[in-house]
């Protein structure tokens, strides 16, 4: 017989972030099950503004827009209305709430107290528990925010969560530190894939090369890097990095995505040679990636449970 399931995921294509990528990826391979009926509950397209994959077409979800805003407590009420809209006037086998942005974490009581519909938990992103770089760790304030998070959200979203499924099996051992019974009870590591259609309908009419001269050497960083590290391993970084350059060599460090004003302005006092893409979509970075790298530079993540980067999570 037919299965409903209903994902909550505010990032999903036509979003172009790497964060749309795991519920976009997911509800495409359901899709192709013919017994298998997607809904996707969404933000509305109109806020992921210029971030957007214009060839993007659906491909026969059914998807609600949600029309969000600012604040956390106004995104959950946006959020709490369409869910219930849709559950008292669909019957689902199975809701998948996705996080993060992590506003449609306390829906999951809601679902399950209300509704009594299984509720499957994905965390791709930490919130409570997310670590900071050192110059931040003695902050009061992140710590009673941390304790908020805990308490009053995350800890009862995992609590009525019928399973919580981490990225991988270090991140289950780390939500263990926080969460042990009910991540002994219900966790399960389920790595992100590959979506060939994804990435080859996107790239496949994108060039770019970049190379001015034969001796240039492209150090590429992918996404954010020096949110994981403290200024002062970034300084030891780029004293590490300036002794790799001489004569005759132009070595560059490019980071594709966003600009990181604390690595630009570290790099560029040591006077290395920074450049940056600026935002590209997901697809599109690959590509980048692809035809401008001679190395790939890695920051290890904080939590000890990865790398930094958005590179191997998807391709």
């Amino acid at each position: 017989s037919m299965q409903n399931i209903l994902i909550v995921s505010p990032y999903f294509l036509p979003f172009a972030g790497v964060g749309a990528n795991r519920m976009s990826s997911l509800a495409s391979f359901l899709q192709k099950d013919s017994e298998i009926n997607v809904t996707i509950l969404k933000n509305s397209d109109e806020s992921y503004g210029k971030k957007t994959v214009k060839s993007f077409t659906n491909r026969n979800f059914t998807t609600i827009n949600c029309y969000t805003g600012k604040g956390f407590l106004k995104n959950f009420n946006i959020y709490k209305f369409n869910i219930e809209k849709l559950l008292s006037e669909n019957c689902y086998d199975c809701i998948i709430v996705s996080i993060g942005p992590f506003y449609t974490l306390p829906l999951i009581k809601l679902i399950k107290r209300k509704y009594k519909i299984p509720v499957i938990l994905d965390i791709r992103d930490f919130w409570a528990h997310e670590p900071v770089i050192e110059e931040k760790k003695k902050i009061v304030v992140k710590y009673i925010k941390s304790f908020i998070k805990d308490f009053l959200f995350e800890r009862k979203a995992i609590k009525y969560a019928d399973r919580i499924v981490a990225m991988g099996e270090a991140d289950l051992k780390f939500l263990l530190k926080y969460y042990g019974k009910e991540i002994n009870s219900s966790g399960i590591a389920i790595p992100n894939g590959y979506d060939g259609f994804f990435l080859n309908n996107e790239i496949k009419e994108v060039h770019f090369y970049e190379r001015e001269n034969e001796g240039q050497f492209n150090l590429i960083v992918y996404g954010k890097f020096a949110e994981y590290i403290s200024d002062e391993k970034l300084n030891i970084f780029a004293e590490s990095i300036k002794e790799l350059t001489y004569d005759g060599y132009d070595l560059r460090i490019i980071q594709v995505g966003h600009v990181e004003e604390r690595l630009k302005k570290i790099l560029t006092d040591k006077g290395l040679n920074y450049h940056c893409t600026n935002y590209l979509p997901y697809a599109k970075g690959v590509l980048y990636l692809r035809e401008n790298a001679d190395a790939l530079l890695l920051s290890s993540d904080l939590r000890g449970i990865g790398y930094g980067t958005k590179v191997y999570d998807y391709i």
